[in-house]
């Protein structure tokens, strides 16, 4: 079961009482197509969604810096092997 988190202020019935759930507020079950249709919407969030989309997003940035780094030494490597050098005999 997924923990769903309000993200704005949402009115509905829950077990034939009108409530109010406030943002932050864990949101009671739901059927499968409301819970779609207001994660589309924006008002409630999955936080496991969350949390493995966030974890998600800093392997790939990780991943993506080491491969930076990686271009960045061979291309020193390749400015290196083909400077000119200056002849110390030369004058």
């Amino acid at each position: 079961m997924s923990k769903l988190i309000a993200m704005v202020a949402l009115a509905m019935v829950v077990d034939g009482v009108r409530q109010v759930i406030q943002p932050g507020e864990p949101v009671p079950e739901l059927s499968p197509h409301d819970e779609i249709e207001l994660k589309k919407s924006g008002s409630i969030q999955d936080e496991d969604e969350t949390a493995a989309a966030e974890k998600n997003a800093a392997r790939a940035a990780s991943k993506a810096m080491g491969d930076f780094e990686r271009e960045k030494k061979a291309f020193a490597a390749a400015q290196a092997s083909t400077a000119v050098k200056a002849d110390p005999k030369k004058k």
